[in-house]
């Protein structure tokens, strides 16, 4: 086990600068302790895997964010990272792991990832098998309006056409009046006041860090809509989105706001844009709807699977 503080595998680094807000929106504070095992070959970091524990139930659970402690493998070992290391990711999870719990998360990418899980499951209990809809920024913005579901592309070059006052994008620095705007905003489309304060606050506080962004629309001198999202070294991952339902039969503004987003991503040199669940399998109405929107926009389909060892 080894501290994150200067660690910077390049899809955890994003999750671990998300640490403090999601631990901002737990009532109880059920999250503490962010810590990462990281695994090596040749000297260079192989794998990594990273989650906190739980201060209420002490060390009887190691988690991400509450649910799965996530495991990565380097993108510069997706193809020859060796069978000593699968093995020894194996042998590392059940000696620290096995006392907290066990429950991995791992993506399916390649052949790596499928040797890895095919190995974890030999010392699994319960396996479950989720799914992330993912778009390409590196692709360039026609490319992705090519490859996009037909009635999105429709919607989003409606809704950019429309917005004569601009598409603003948020990063690096946020105006009081923006940040103010966009917390009543999504405070009139739920209904409701949905997270303490504190999470605000660390949201703004990554886009001013640039470790997230935010991407707005003006109509007639209100904001209309906004888009969070947080960004690392090598991917994005769609937040959370604000909009006024009322405008919806004019603008598309979520949509506009969604694909402004992922070129923005582009721009920064970004490879994936993680949309979240496309399918909501248990979800009610609603959720389905919001996996549906996600769908259209997406490239690419990836196998998440949960397991617990031991």
């Amino acid at each position: 086990m080894e501290a994150l503080a200067s660690f910077s595998f390049p899809v955890s680094s994003r999750r671990k600068n998300m640490f403090p807000y999601f631990n901002a929106i737990r009532e109880t504070s059920e999250l503490s302790d962010l810590q990462g095992l990281v695994i090596y070959q040749n000297h260079a970091p192989a794998a990594v895997i990273l989650g906190s524990t739980s201060a209420h139930k002490g060390d009887g659970e190691f988690s991400y964010f509450g649910t799965y402690a996530r495991l990565e493998v380097a993108s510069d070992f997706q193809n020859d990272i060796t069978s000593n290391v699968l093995r020894r990711i194996s042998k590392e999870l059940l000696g620290f792991l096995g006392g907290r719990g066990a429950q991995i998360e791992l993506k399916m990418r390649n052949s790596v990832e499928t040797r890895l899980l095919h190995s974890l499951l030999i010392e699994a209990s319960s396996h479950q098998v989720t799914f992330e809809a993912i778009s390409k920024p590196e692709l360039g913005a026609e490319a992705i309006l090519k490859a996009i579901r037909s009635g999105h592309r429709e919607s989003v070059r409606k809704g950019l056409q429309n917005f004569h006052e601009g598409v603003d994008v948020h990063y690096g620095s946020l105006e009081p009046h923006v940040a103010d705007s966009f917390q009543r905003l999504h405070v009139h489309a739920a209904g409701r006041v949905t997270r303490p304060e504190r999470s605000w606050e660390e949201m703004f506080t990554a886009i001013k860090a640039k470790n997230a962004m935010l991407v707005t629309a003006q109509f007639e001198g209100e904001l209309v809509g906004a888009t969070f999202s947080w960004l690392g070294p090598n991917d994005a991952l769609y937040g959370t989105g604000a909009y006024n339902r009322e405008l919806f039969h004019v603008f598309p503004i979520s949509h506009a706001l969604l694909f402004r987003s992922i070129e923005k991503a582009g721009d920064l040199g970004l490879h994936e844009f993680v949309l979240g669940d496309p399918f909501a399998l248990a979800g009610n109405q609603k959720e389905k709807g919001i996996a549906s929107f996600k769908m259209g926009f997406a490239i690419e389909i990836h196998e998440v699977h949960q397991i617990r060892l031991g």
